[in-house]
């Protein structure tokens, strides 16, 4: 498993589907289930696109800030 040295971009769709709840799993970075917790509530409280790309961006923001950190889940997103 090789692990990721730069991110897909944000045009990807499973940032988004991260961001409605559609990709999920116990996730291993506590920054990530801390967030997680609010942006499932936003996104379902809000589904619009606009909102979920909002959601979608705070997810890979954290992911840029904590790429090493975050090779685990990164993977359960991609593969």
């Amino acid at each position: 498993m090789a692990d990721f040295t730069v991110l897909p971009p944000i045009t990807d769709h499973r940032w988004s589907d991260v961001a409605a709840g559609k990709i999920t799993k116990k996730w291993e970075m506590l920054a990530m289930k801390i967030l997680m917790i609010r942006v499932i509530h936003a996104t379902k409280a809000d589904p619009s696109p606009s909102n979920l790309q909002k959601y979608a961006q705070e997810i890979r923001t954290l992911f840029e800030k904590n790429l090493k950190a975050g090779q685990n889940d990164l993977h359960t997103i991609f593969g």
